[in-house]
Order: C-alpha cells, then structure tokens, then sequence
C-alpha cells in the first residue's frame, strides 16, 4: 500500500508549536473520487489521542481515539456517501462513510514523551488496495474554508475583480459534493441563486437585482458570522459561552456557518468542549492594558488522561482560517511547573508582558496566560469533559480585572465595526418598478 504521512507541523519562528500547550497536531485534507481510503494506525497507550473526521463543509461526521477505547490501534476505511463496495471477508477493520467526496481530518495527541511523536509519524493513510487507484494528493480547493481570497481585508468589501468569486467557488464546492444532509426544498431554492448540483454556479441566466445582492452578500454575511460566533452557545454564565453543538448543528447552516468561521475544526461535545470568553466579570471587553486574574477553585474537569488549556486569543489579527490568531502558547494541565495552590485551586493571571524574571508560578503564586497588547478574548478547553460538562453545569470562574498594566500610556479604546461595508465602486441595485 502506498504510505502517505498524515502529518502537520506548526511552526512559528522556527519553533515547534504545540496546539492547546500540550497537543501535536496532524491534518489531511482527502479527496474519495479515486474511491476509499485506508488509515491505519499501530497500538499506542502512552497517553490521550484523537482523530475527528470532517465533511467539506466543516461538519464532524466521525471520531475516535483513546477515549473511545481505541488504544488497540487498527484499520479504518473511509469511503463516500452511499458506498457499496465489497469487503475482503477477512476485513476486521471499522468503515467511515463521509458525507461529502472532500473532507479533512484532524489528529491530536497529547506531547508527553511517552513516543508520541513517533507513533504519530507512523500513522498511514492511502489507497485501499483494492481500489487500485492513485490517491488525489493535493487538498481539495475551499477544503475547510469557504473563501476565495485569504487576505481579511477582502471579506468587509466587495471583490472587486470578481464580485461573484465566492459563488463560484461555493458551486464548484457543491458541484463535486453535494450535500446529503441538504432538504431538497432548499437545495431547490438555490437554483433561484444560479447554484445548481450538476453545473456549480452559473449566473448567465440572474438578473442585475440578484448578482448585486449576491456581491455584497459574502460582506454581510462575514460580519453577521462574527457577531453570531462571539455568542455561541448556551445563556453566558461568567461571561463563558459553551456551544454545545459546536460539531454537530444538524441543519443548522448559520449556527455551523458562525462556528466555521470562529474555528473550522470543531468537536463533538463527548470529545472536547470550547469556552469562549470575551467580556470580564464587570461585561467589558478585554484589552491588553490591563491584568487579569482567573481562580478556578479546582482543575478544569478533564478525563480520560486528557487535559485542559487556557488560551488568549488576538482579536485584531483575524484571519479567514483559523479565526483569532493562535500565536500565543496555553497554559494548560500539562504546563510544566503548573502552580496549584494547597486548597486544590489554580489561579491564572492574563497579561502581556512576561513574569517577573527569575520567578517560577509557585513563587509568584499565580500561573501565566500571555495575553495581547489590543484586543483578545480567552478560550477555556477541556477534552475529554467530566459529566457536568456534557451536561452543560460546569461554570468557569469569572474573569477579574486587577490593574493596568505597568505603563503611563492610558487603555485604547476598542473600536466599533461599521454595521455597514464599506463603499466598494460596485453598482447599487436597480430600482424596482411598479
């Protein structure tokens, strides 16, 4: 079997990163339209692991990993929707139908020197021998985004070399895919937007009222995202928002939509939960001239020998990807040296500026969350949650702003994004008459 690495390496500065502070993260990209795909994986035991399956439109569709008690390793087959090959009557392994042709799959696995990375060099991933086909190896175009340009300066104006280039991208997206999860009734009104199953996106036959609309519609639709997205989830408790659903919104497009936009790489709840934060206990926006102090009266409530992290996140460097920038490391349960106080608690301060030298957390009392000069908001993870995470009780501790920081220079203050895109040159909508 031809044997493809299924691997991925952060860098930044020429430095490893490790996602979460404690995870090494793998990702492919995978096309089935040469047919299936085997991923097969050696026994590993040397700490908590795994691996989400995403359709091409970010929905997670599968999981496993040392939670689901798959330790033992094995043989995993992902074929397309609707797949009815034949099995080797001496299969033994487990078979994924993806919903989509294209999708992407995320692996982590907890950094503990117990030969995570070379167990995670060892995973495979190819063609089923049986197929006989040569694997696609270049990355689907729009797998895991669904913008056609990266710079996030375009997504608050209408492109203006090619207005409907989003369209385009979204039809020939939805002409090699589909979507098997899509009611008909409403796979039917996109025709009324010239996207049609067999041919993509085809705006000959649109009147000028409806391609101007579908212009400016990206614009609208990024900022609406952005706002929706900052109140994911359930009622904020603490300011913590928990979205429950944040890998499984059903038809919910925009919900998924928003949470694509915040992280294309989502979770079923059992699997990991993400809170997001963005307001401290007095409902104001964080902003880097100040500290701030977090005491959580216990360690987050990982299991499974998974673990926890606290992230700040930069509100300032969005981009179309990845959402907030991931530049900062976390503190999370794996952090060496990790202070927990005599009475079990872990108090966290969030700054910019880095420690007093030549102090440990112990010394100091308090661990560290690198925070950013502008604007950031914080994300709390737990993988593997206890059950009061499933069940959506667990509350974060509030957030306490203690100070500015040590500088003369006063808190900027936070600027208001215009409800309306800018001016772009592009032709407003004809006037309707009658």
């Amino acid at each position: 079997m031809t044997r493809i690495a299924l691997s991925i390496r952060l860098t930044f500065k020429g430095k490893v990163r490790q996602g979460n502070g404690v995870s090494l993260y793998s990702y492919s990209a995978y096309s089935l339209a040469n047919g299936p795909l085997l991923l097969d994986l050696d026994p590993y035991d040397g700490g908590y692991w795994l691996i989400s399956f995403y359709d091409i439109y970010g929905l997670t569709h599968y999981s496993f990993g040392s939670a689901h008690g798959n330790n033992a390793g094995g043989k995993w087959l992902l074929v397309p929707h609707g797949w009815e090959g034949q099995l080797p009557e001496d299969w033994n392994g487990t078979l994924i139908y993806s919903p989509t042709v294209e999708g992407s799959i995320l692996g982590r696995t907890s950094f503990n020197g117990t030969g995570a990375v070379a167990w995670r060099a060892s995973w495979r991933l190819g063609p089923w021998a049986p197929a006989a086909k040569p694997v696609i190896r270049l990355p689907p175009v729009g797998s895991g985004f669904g913008y056609p340009d990266q710079d996030p300066g375009a997504l608050n104006a209408v492109n203006a070399a090619d207005p409907l280039a989003f369209w385009r991208l979204a039809g020939d997206i939805y002409r090699r895919n589909g979507n098997p999860a899509l009611p008909t009734p409403l796979a039917d009104q996109l025709e009324k937007l010239g996207i049609f199953r067999d041919y993509g996106f085809l705006p000959s036959g649109l009147n000028q009222n409806v391609t101007d609309a579908l212009a400016y519609a990206p614009v609208l639709a990024n900022r609406i995202l952005v706002a929706k997205y900052i109140f994911l989830g359930s009622p904020a408790q603490n300011y913590w928002h928990l979205p429950i659903y944040n890998g499984a919104w059903g038809n919910d497009y925009v919900l998924g939509a928003a949470i694509m936009k915040g992280f294309w790489v989502s979770n079923f709840l059992v699997d990991a939960a993400y809170y997001y934060n963005y307001l401290d206990s007095e409902g104001v926006p964080y902003n880097g001239s100040y500290v701030y102090h977090i005491e959580f009266p216990a360690p987050p409530p990982a299991r499974n020998r998974a673990f926890w992290s606290i992230q700040a996140l930069n509100l300032d460097e969005w981009t179309p990807i990845f959402g907030p920038n991931l530049v900062n490391q976390a503190l999370s349960s794996a952090t060496p040296g990790l202070y927990i106080a005599k009475d079990g608690s872990v108090p966290v301060r969030i700054q910019p500026n880095d420690p007093p030298a030549n102090t440990t957390a112990a010394s100091r009392g308090w661990n560290w969350v690198k925070g950013y000069s502008g604007r950031f908001h914080l994300i709390l993870r737990i993988y593997s949650g206890a059950p009061e995470v499933l069940t959506n009780t667990y509350v974060p501790p509030p957030v306490v702003k203690l100070g500015l920081v040590n500088s003369t220079a006063p808190p900027s203050p936070l600027p208001l994004a215009s409800p309306f895109p800018p001016a772009s040159g592009f032709p407003s909508p004809a006037p309707v008459s009658g």
